[in-house]
């Protein structure tokens, strides 16, 4: 509520990406899980779980997390995070995380990769769809931590009262004065995803995220 961010969990479906070869993952900044569908998993959550609250008791706070009924989301019983979970079919509306707290680094993150390939199609002979497929695992690593970083508390903190979030602009951002996406990125949106670049975030609405294991505590 306060605006402060934890580390993103990302996972992968490999645990020894190409891409990673020469990297220490604990040098990474997001935490690095991997499973073969690139999945939440129960044993995920449990695990990201008890980082969290370790963290919390270094620093000397206990928080409340809210959650929603995912089946990877456990009962579980820590000493500094207690688990809140919201009554089923009511996340879209009371969970924070979906008020635009989520949309916001997901625009931000489009950005980023559509950028990426601009400054690719320049410089060699491949189109916008075959520079896509050659994105790796640590581009977007490097592209979620960069989103991340990028909100600013206040953006976090309106997204918790009870009225409705501003929305943001299509660059992500909750400041009218920053600039505008640039023309070449919005085309690029409609070549390789055939829509509107603020529209690219419910690309991964009907993509599973997690597995569909029971809760355990």
């Amino acid at each position: 509520m306060t605006g402060e961010k934890l580390k993103p969990l990302v996972i992968a479906k490999s645990s020894n990406p190409r891409c990673l070869k020469n990297i220490k993952v604990e040098k990474l900044p997001v935490h690095f899980r991997d499973n073969k569908k690139a999945r939440m998993t129960t044993e995920l959550m449990s695990n990201w779980l008890r980082i969290v609250d370790k963290d919390m008791r270094k620093a000397g706070w206990k928080i409340l997390l809210f959650l929603d009924n995912a089946p990877s989301h456990p009962m579980l019983k820590l000493s500094n995070v207690k688990l809140a979970f919201f009554p089923p079919n009511t996340t879209s509306r009371l969970q924070p995380m979906d008020q635009g707290i989520i949309q916001t680094p997901k625009l931000k993150y489009r950005k980023k990769q559509l950028q990426h390939i601009l400054v690719k199609v320049d410089s060699s002979n491949k189109v916008g769809s075959q520079l896509l497929k050659e994105i790796s695992v640590l581009d977007a690593i490097y592209w979620i931590d960069a989103a991340w970083r990028d909100i600013k508390a206040k953006t976090i903190v309106k997204c918790f009262p009870s009225e409705p979030v501003e929305s943001v602009n299509a660059d992500g951002n909750d400041d009218s004065d920053d600039d505008e996406v640039p023309l070449n990125v919005l085309k690029l949106s409609h070549d390789l995803f055939g829509c509107e670049f603020k529209d690219l975030i419910n690309l991964e609405v009907t993509l599973r995220t997690c597995d569909d294991s029971y809760k355990t505590g």
